[in-house]
C-alpha cells in the first residue's frame, strides 16, 4: 500500500511554476512542475504550504536518501524545503476520531460527565455488536462516561486499515543537506533552500508519527 507524503515549504520562479526531480532511496518519486509564487520569498518567516506531493511503499520508514534538484525560468527560481506530513497513520474508524475529541473536551468534568443521552444512543447504534455487552447497556440507557467506557469504545470504533484521508505531520526535519555537493548548515526549524539548477541531498527521517489516543479513563 502506497503512503502520500505531503512536501511543505514555499517556491518562487517569475513565470508561476518551476519543475522538480526528486528521487528518496535512489528511486524517482516525484518529476514534474509544481505551482509557484511570481514574486521572491523575502518575509520573514516565509509563508510555508504545501508545494508538492508523492507517494512512496508504506513499508518505507527510517533515513531516508534524498535528491532534489529543480529547473526554473529564471535564474531566481528557488523553493524552500521545510518539513512533511503523511497519510495512513491512524486506523480507519467508524465514527470520526474528533467527534469524540469535541465532546470529551467539552466535558465540565472529563472523569465524572457523560456525553447526552441521544450522543450515546448514535455511539451504541454505530458501533452495535463491536461493543461489549455492559458498554452497550450503560450507552442505551444513557449513563455511560468515557472515564468508564471509553477504552472499550475507541477499540470498538478502530476498524481494519488505515485512513488515506488524515494527514499528521513528520516530527523529523531534513539532516546531512548539502547543495550541489556544498554542506549546507541547518539550523533547528530552517528552511533548505534549492535555487534554479541546484541539486540539494539530504537525509530524512520518514518515519510517521505512532497513532496514540488517550481519552479519560478510570485505572
Amino acid at each position: 500500500m502506497a503512503r502520500n507524503y505531503k512536501v511543505y515549504g514555499c517556491a518562487h520562479d517569475a513565470s508561476g511554476s518551476l519543475d522538480v526531480t526528486l528521487t528518496v532511496g535512489g528511486n524517482e518519486v516525484y518529476n514534474g512542475a509544481i505551482t509557484a509564487d511570481t514574486e521572491p520569498h523575502n518575509e520573514d518567516p516565509l509563508t510555508i504550504t504545501e508545494i508538492f506531493s508523492f507517494n512512496v511503499d508504506d513499508a518505507l520508514t527510517g533515513n531516508q536518501n534524498w535528491s532534489l534538484s529543480i529547473t526554473g525560468t529564471t535564474d531566481s527560481a528557488e523553493i524552500h524545503l521545510s518539513s512533511l506530513e503523511c497519510n495512513n497513520v491512524r486506523p480507519n474508524m467508524v465514527i470520526p476520531l474528533e467527534y469524540f475529541v469535541d465532546k470529551v473536551e467539552a466535558l465540565e468534568d472529563q472523569l465524572t460527565d457523560g456525553f447526552t443521552a441521544e450522543e450515546q444512543l448514535y455511539i451504541d447504534t454505530q458501533l452495535g455488536a463491536d461493543l461489549p455487552a455492559d458498554v452497550r447497556a450503560r450507552l442505551q440507557a444513557g449513563t455511560s462516561t468515557p472515564a468508564t467506557d471509553s477504552l472499550a469504545v475507541t477499540t470498538a470504533n478502530e476498524q481494519e486499515g488505515l485512513d488515506a484521508e488524515v494527514y499528521y505531520a513528520v516530527s523529523a526535519r531534513a539532516t546531512n543537506v548539502e547543495i550541489d555537493g556544498e554542506a549546507f548548515a541547518t539550523a533547528e526549524g530552517a528552511t533548505v533552500p534549492v535555487g534554479d539548477g541546484e541539486t540539494a541531498t539530504l537525509v530524512w527521517n520518514m518515519t510517521p508519527e505512532v497513532f496514540a489516543y488517550y481519552p479519560p479513563h478510570n485505572d
